[in-house]
């Protein structure tokens, strides 16, 4: 069973890993020289990373089975996310990280209504559940420093964003979702600040009825 469950995840890894790599040369736009830059960095860094993580991920790995689990909760997450992500901006493309040039569009349906960046999102979950499964020292150093490459890139393009004609409209945004994990208390507060105002409108035209129906003779 043990034995069993590290397959799974190393088979999980490994694909979301090859599907990750395809999709970051195929689906993203370079077009620009921070761009260009930034692909050869992650390409040089992440993949680095992926085939070391793959190798100390092959069984046996020494993870407890609270770590294998953990981690199978995790690259599972990750996978769903990243192809839900995916799918969504299959029309429209986003620019490859670091990329220097104002933000065209933004994707507020499908894994966006939960966060801001399901890409960054997938992509750190992953590193957590190769991490847990090797049972790694280095691979950990190594997935914390991607980790916080992709929350200064995300916050990066906040401030993109911001700065941007589409400003007004990602604050409201931003307002009502979470950065990188869907924090459930987060996203109950965001959904009831949004149905204040549609109760208050109930009850403002509801009064209004009122009034009109007594002002009839």
């Amino acid at each position: 069973m043990h034995i069993s469950l590290q397959w799974v995840d190393w088979v999980l890894a490994c694909g979301l890993f090859l599907l990750m790599s395809w999709v970051s040369s195929t689906f993203f736009q370079v077009r620009d020289r921070a761009a260009t830059l930034g692909k050869r960095f992650i390409a040089g860094f992440a993949g680095g990373t992926a085939v070391y993580a793959l190798f100390r991920m092959l069984p046996p790995t020494g993870a407890s089975t609270w770590q294998l689990v953990s981690a199978l909760a995790l690259l599972a997450y990750a996978a769903c996310m990243f192809v839900w992500a995916w799918r969504t901006n299959q029309t429209r493309p986003f620019d490859f990280v670091f990329s220097n040039l104002p933000p065209q569009h933004i994707s507020q349906s499908g894994p966006y209504g939960l966060v801001r960046h399901p890409f960054y999102s997938a992509y750190c979950t992953a590193w957590l559940g190769a991490a847990a499964a090797a049972n790694d020292v280095l691979l950990s150093g190594l997935s914390a420093v991607l980790i916080v490459i992709y929350i200064i890139a995300a916050r990066r393009e906040e401030r993109a964003f911001g700065a941007s004609p589409l400003g007004n409209t990602y604050q409201s945004y931003r307002a009502n979702t979470c950065m990188l994990l869907p924090i459930p208390s987060r996203l109950r507060r965001a959904s009831n600040s949004k149905q204040v105002p549609l109760i208050s409108l109930t009850v403002r035209m509801s009064l209004t009825s009122s009034s009109d129906d007594e002002r009839r003779p």
